[in-house]
């Protein structure tokens, strides 16, 4: 699950950017791609009830 937050559009790491998580999304296969908005570098803080209900739905879809 490739995970970024919207204010993390400025971030000094390409990959952490929202276009960088997009690209890391496409080229895995099976990925989701979530985008936290308004949020920052430490979304699953700032947004805690909309991160693990992303993680918990993309878990119970791929996991046994």
């Amino acid at each position: 699950m490739a995970v970024t937050a919207g204010m993390d559009a400025d971030a000094a790491l390409a990959w952490a950017s929202p276009e960088g998580m997009r690209a890391m999304h496409q080229a895995v296969a099976n990925s989701r791609y979530v985008e936290l908005d308004p949020a920052a570098h430490i979304s699953n803080l700032e947004q805690p009830d909309a991160f693990n209900d992303a993680l918990s739905g993309f878990l119970a879809e791929n996991t046994a």
